[in-house]
């Protein structure tokens, strides 16, 4: 019968408010907002800190701009020399920069990779509470750590694989904007809209489209692979080829499966803006708190987690049901 998204909303509704609810304990809450809150760490992205960086230049922030690149490009010494120089500072401090940069970028990786491991993790302990409505930590850790580690292992892979091919990308426009800039520096203005200039512009295009498809794509792989390892105590390479499996004869059930999971949290977006001004921001505090946010939003973590359980087992044929 292929996806009803609208016929999985009332059983994923009935089984949020069963769990959390009936009967409500407090400490069984805290238990599953715990656990809810490391499947839910944005370990990646740094959202819009930096937007307003350069929104206070000058007008004139342009002049002595090809001046600076032509010293840079075709000074009197090497890259880091010329670097030096225009910055006024030593050579060994831009590489004592560079170096400081390097071990910070290295740490943070590690930090983020250690956080995707434990996030991996803890999503075979949400789905064993929601599941089997429990409210353990202990025994899911033990009982599916290889499942666990399969899907970290897996994810990191396809991760991996994703960055490379941004990389390609980010690099040839970036060194499709260096010959730019060179050629702006030798004719002592903007060299206007060359061919290189116009083919960065079209990678970058390209480059922002292919990012939104392949992170939508592994939301996906992240979302349905690891109920299907749980059911089936499979590895990742297994579930990973039936979920293609799955999007390939239901694409267009998950495409509006998705379009409804982000209307809904664009509701639940809209209702929180009401709560922030209703109290006076004072709830918008509660939020930004590490946990706290996620205890708040356990009722829509679970719902959200029942939903995408009912949309998968309506996408698979009854000889495939877990």
């Amino acid at each position: 019968m292929g996806i009803r998204v609208l016929d999985a909303l009332k059983p994923a509704l009935n089984k949020t408010g069963s769990l959390l609810y009936k009967p409500f304990n407090f400490t069984n809450y805290l238990k599953l907002g715990f656990v809810a809150w490391i499947c839910a760490l944005n370990i990646g992205g740094v959202g819009n800190r930096f937007g307003n960086i350069g929104r206070s230049a000058p007008d004139n922030w342009l002049v002595g701009f090809w001046e600076k690149c032509n010293d840079l490009f075709y000074g009197e010494g090497g890259f880091v020399e010329n670097l030096a120089a225009i910055a006024g500072v030593e050579v060994s401090t831009v590489w004592l920069i560079a170096g400081i940069s390097a071990i910070v970028i290295v740490l943070l990786i590690g930090i983020a990779v250690l956080l995707f491991w434990l996030k991996s993790r803890f999503n075979f302990i949400w789905l064993y509470d929601l599941v089997g409505h429990r409210y353990d930590i202990g025994e899911p850790w033990k009982e599916f750590k290889t499942e666990g580690n399969s899907l970290f292992g897996g994810l990191l892979l396809l991760n991996v694989a994703i960055y490379a091919v941004y990389t390609v990308f980010l690099v040839a426009a970036l060194a499709l904007g260096v010959g730019w800039l060179k050629q702006g520096a030798l004719l002592g203005g903007s060299p206007g809209w060359t061919p290189g200039a116009v083919a960065a512009v079209v990678l970058i295009c390209i480059g922002v489209v292919l990012a939104w498809v392949l992170m939508i794509y592994t939301l996906y792989v992240t979302c349905f692979c690891a109920p299907l390892m749980f059911y089936r105590r499979s590895r990742f390479v297994e579930a990973w080829h039936e979920v293609n499996a799955l999007l390939g004869r239901n694409f267009w059930g998950f495409v509006r499966c998705g379009l409804l999971i982000a209307g809904l949290w664009c509701g639940v977006a809209f209702a929180l803006v009401a709560l922030y001004v209703c109290t006076c921001c004072i709830a918008c505090c509660l939020m930004m708190l590490p946990f706290c946010g996620a205890v708040i939003l356990l009722p829509c973590y679970v719902f959200f987690r029942y939903y995408t359980l009912e949309i998968l087992s309506q996408a698979m044929q009854p000889e495939e049901q877990c």
